[in-house]
């Protein structure tokens, strides 16, 4: 596991006993996840946020997933990625007070023919964790996805 998914990891160790969720940790190609479940998800509407590392790119993004089941019990997924707020300019799910930390944290440039965050990746996790920790309870009862 990446250094900074541990270190976010370790943030959210505590806060996940205290809200009831579960923490997973995927690899897939060039990114990491580290997932936080909670453990309130039902049979009708799924939560999930994805701390992705980006390998290639050296910087940190945040997907939140929501899965619901309509009447007719198809599954509908939404997902809301805090890098598409910069071009969509909506998270209806966040604090507003919070959506100036998410703004600051995205900031890329071509370094060595590649694309890399110029952002700390410290800097990224700290302000990514101070956004889901104030705007978890938003998050997890957000039903206006469908």
């Amino acid at each position: 596991m990446n250094q900074i998914l541990k270190k976010i990891k370790d943030e959210f160790a505590s806060f996940v006993t205290e809200k009831k969720a579960k923490i997973k940790h995927k690899n897939h190609g060039n990114m990491e996840f580290l997932k936080l479940i909670p453990t309130s998800n039902n049979k009708k509407i799924a939560v999930e946020i994805n701390f992705i590392y980006m390998l290639n790119e050296e910087g940190l993004d945040v997907l939140i997933e929501y899965e619901k089941r309509n009447a007719d019990k198809e599954i509908i997924k939404k997902s809301y990625s805090f890098s598409s707020y910069l071009k969509k300019g909506s998270l209806e799910m966040i604090d507003k007070d919070m959506l100036g930390l998410i703004e600051e944290s995205f900031k890329y440039e071509v370094l060595d023919s590649k694309l890399k965050s110029v952002i700390p990746l410290q800097t990224q996790a700290d302000n990514f964790i101070s956004v889901i920790k104030n705007s978890w309870n938003i998050i997890i009862n957000y039903n206006e996805m469908i």
